[in-house]
């Protein structure tokens, strides 16, 4: 009962409906796959399949994952875990990432007004885009470039863009999630809600598994056998998520990191 493909075991079917629960009401379905870069893959797919649109945008020093797509949409294209393997993915668009710290544009946060986001609508999608916009896709932190935090409101002018351009939000919490920042998903802290997300790391906290939560609408549109995973979702590995997730709920764990952040802090 480690392999089972496609079968929908009891385990299987639990975990879906625990993942359901947990997020937003209109993440209304879950994919269960095995790695975070099978997350951050399928996203792209699905969301090139839902919305007839090709066009990807990422955004500079984000790290997806380290298979050819996820790559592809990585912020990061000189370093040791990237060389040699270009080129990559057409499609893909990357823009700037505010990095309040050290502002690429030499200027300070709040009193830019988030001039970085400006310079995306202004300047990144006139010159790249041929308004072929399937999804914008973004960490809620980035991680492999240094613990990036953004604006509140960069984040929620990105969410109102994606609708504007009638593309989907991705939200990559392979590495956020699951009370490491302190919420239970790291998209909590600026009032977003995604239209795909991206979950895994700590949704075990040491097996490998991961999942793919989005609206039934967009989910809807696969055909059988169109997204697959030959791990993904095993009763074993669905069995200790479960677990997992029930003990950082019950053990209120979220709340222990909101404090331990407090303490650093």
């Amino acid at each position: 009962m480690i392999n089972c493909y496609d079968f929908p075991t009891e385990y299987r079917l639990q975990l879906a409906r625990k993942l359901v629960e947990i997020t937003p009401p209109n993440l209304d379905k879950a994919f269960l796959l095995t790695t975070g870069a099978e997350t951050t893959e399928a996203a792209v797919k699905l969301s090139r399949l839902y919305t007839g649109k090709y066009e990807i945008v990422a955004f500079y020093g984000a790290f997806h994952g380290r298979t050819y797509g996820a790559l592809s949409i990585g912020g990061k294209k000189s370093g040791a875990g990237t060389r040699g393997f270009g080129p990559f993915l057409p499609g893909i668009i990357l823009a700037p990432f505010p990095y309040c710290y050290r502002c690429p544009f030499d200027r300070t946060y709040p009193a830019c007004k988030t001039y970085c986001f400006d310079f995306i609508v202004d300047w990144v999608l006139p010159c790249e885009s041929e308004n072929r916009i399937a999804a914008f896709i973004t960490e809620t932190y980035q991680g492999g470039a240094g613990s990036i935090i953004p604006p509140r409101e960069w984040m929620k002018k990105l969410e109102k863009l994606a609708g504007e351009k009638e593309a989907l939000l991705i939200i990559d919490e392979v590495q956020a999630s699951f009370g490491r920042t302190g919420r239970l998903f790291g998209f909590e802290h600026y009032g977003i809600t995604p239209n795909l997300l991206c979950l895994g790391k700590g949704i075990t906290s040491s097996v490998p598994l991961s999942a793919l939560i989005g609206e039934a609408r967009i989910m809807d549109i696969l055909t059988p056998g169109s997204l697959s995973s030959t791990h993904g979702g095993n009763p074993f590995c669905s069995r200790v998520a479960l677990e997992n997730i029930n003990i950082i709920m019950e053990e209120n764990l979220v709340e222990n990191a909101r404090q331990g952040g407090g303490v650093f802090r």
